[in-house]
């Protein structure tokens, strides 16, 4: 679920987040997840 981190912020500190901090967290990491494709789909094409 988390790109680039081992234990969530929330987890972490132990907060209890609610259902619309849960959907933001899984909105930004599906979004950065796809970043890093993009960046890796353009760096093969570049290396051709």
């Amino acid at each position: 679920m988390y790109s680039k981190h081992n234990v969530c912020p929330h987890d972490f500190y132990n907060v209890q987040i609610n259902d619309m901090a849960r959907r933001l967290i899984l909105a930004f990491t599906d979004y950065e997840i796809e970043e890093e494709k993009k960046i890796a789909e353009q760096a093969r094409k570049g290396a051709r």
